[in-house]
């Protein structure tokens, strides 16, 4: 575990990476997560057709990043200009199914940027639904993700150097 204050960083091609679109409800959005010189890639096209909207990337676990004691999450990124979000999940459940905790973030177009978000600030929700809830506990993260959802047609890129805990 990292000292106290200190940020601890992973880079981010280490979590195992699952594309989930808006296919699961019958939208068209298309998207891919790859690995390109150490940096991952989340690229793809949003399309609005059939209800649709949003494309994501979610982690199977934290490839070993300890959030215990953590107040905040943070990621280096270099986007497009679109806001995304950074997702967290832990136990909280409605209706039996799994509860993302949600911020949003903007990616300058073309220049690296350190996002860092509060743990405690973000909303839980259920399928792009406000839920009432308790506030996430770091220790309680056992994944990530991260989607765009901004309402804006077609392609977007998404790269990130690391993702890691922040005092």
């Amino acid at each position: 575990m990292a000292e106290s204050g200190a940020v601890e960083r992973l880079p981010a091609v280490e979590f195992d990476w699952a594309v989930v679109n808006d296919g699961v409800m019958g939208g068209l959005s298309r998207s891919a997560v790859a690995e390109r010189d150490g940096l991952l890639q989340f690229r793809g096209v949003l399309s609005l057709e059939n209800n649709g909207g949003f494309a994501s990337i979610r982690s199977r676990g934290l490839a070993g990043l300890d959030l215990a004691g953590s107040g905040a999450l943070q990621l280096r990124v270099r986007g497009d200009g679109r806001r995304y979000q950074l997702r967290a999940y832990g136990s909280a459940r409605y209706r039996g199914r799994e509860v993302a905790y949600v911020a949003e973030f903007d990616a300058p177009a073309d220049v690296w940027h350190e996002v860092s978000i509060d743990i405690g600030s973000m909303q839980p929700r259920f399928r792009g639904m406000a839920l009432e809830g308790p506030a996430l506990e770091a220790s309680d993260i056992n994944g990530l993700g991260l989607l765009i959802a901004d309402k804006l047609e077609g392609p977007f890129a998404l790269e990130v150097d690391w993702i890691g805990r922040g005092p």
